[in-house]
């Protein structure tokens, strides 16, 4: 059983010139949200920008640590696994790139023979690696076939406040396969393995962080004011530079049946959207941890109104 959608899923497609070109004049062309003037670049988020009754440290904090997991996915290939009628259904088979967002959930090393897709065929794979789990929307990447052909960009933030020198690095990662998936829910987890210093040097503090920030929320956060909800979707709007946007939580939409329950707001999104986090903070939440729920964007059923994939993430 598919995933009912009433609306647009918002994976990114180019033609055929540079991707970088392709993206920019996406951007700049872009009919949906022209000028894109609710769209802020991640790396200039601050309280400011934090929706009213959500102005503090500990969420400002929250937001900018799901920001820097939030990554870029490149899918080469569909899948011929695809059910007749889902989407790019009608291009099974074909290499059609497409671009989506994500976020890293895990990171984890080990000591033994690296099996990624450089040392999978070699006689002497390299000693040490980790793997990497990355939380996307399953119409983004749908099965192992299209994990096997997809790129995930890290930090592709593009902070314009700092020199060349001074930014943080592109790093790429590359499917190994689906873990996970949900069709009903819409939910896909990748997994990632790699040997690379560079990567691994940069991920070597993502557990730690997480420790600290699950000890944080359990310590400090504080159910939300009853008349109070609101949401933050972080992603790579035609394959841009990083960006986020702020709104507020529409409705939630049953999932048949499902004990889950997907999300519906406001904030903008465009294509490229797909599969990045929506953080919800829903006011009087009875769940004793309200501002760990995530999910990842699904599809825009107009111009105001976006929905979630289901949403088993409690933290990430």
């Amino acid at each position: 059983m598919a995933l009912l959608v009433f609306g647009e899923y918002e994976c990114e497609v180019f033609g055929n010139g540079p991707v970088e070109a392709e993206s920019k004049n996406t951007w700049e062309n872009c009919e949906k949200h022209f000028g894109h003037a609710s769209f802020i670049p991640a790396p200039q988020f601050n309280m400011d920008h934090m929706p009213e009754g959500f102005k503090m440290d500990l969420h400002l904090h929250y937001v900018r640590y799901i920001s820097k997991r939030t990554v870029r996915l490149k899918v080469g290939y569909v899948s011929w696994g695809r059910p007749p009628g889902y989407t790019f259904a009608a291009s099974r088979g074909e290499k059609r790139p497409h671009w989506g967002s994500g976020w890293i959930n895990d990171v984890s090393y080990y000591d033994g023979l690296c099996f990624c897709q450089k040392c999978a065929d070699k006689p002497d794979p390299k000693i040490g690696y980790c793997t990497v789990k990355v939380h996307t929307a399953l119409h983004v990447v749908y099965d192992t076939e299209e994990a096997q052909n997809t790129e995930i960009d890290l930090f592709y933030d593009g902070d314009l406040t700092l020199k060349d020198s001074e930014k943080p690095k592109v790093l790429k990662l590359y499917g190994i396969r689906v873990s996970d998936a949900n069709i009903k829910r819409d939910l896909s987890t990748i997994m990632c393995v790699t040997h690379e210093k560079s990567i691994l040097n940069e991920l070597s503090t993502f557990q730690a962080e997480k420790r600290d920030m699950w000890k944080a929320l359990r310590t400090h956060a504080a159910t939300p004011p009853n008349n109070i909800n609101a949401c933050i979707i972080i992603s790579h709007p035609h394959g841009q530079p990083k960006k986020i946007t702020v709104g507020k939580l529409v409705n939630n939409l049953d999932s048949g049946g499902i004990a889950t329950m997907f999300e519906s707001y406001d904030a903008n999104t465009c294509r490229g959207c797909s599969g990045g986090p929506v953080i919800v903070w829903r006011a009087g939440e009875v769940n004793p941890d309200p501002y760990l729920v995530l999910a990842p964007h699904c599809f825009s059923s107009r111009k105001d109104c976006g929905t979630s994939g289901g949403r088993p993430f409690f933290f990430c």
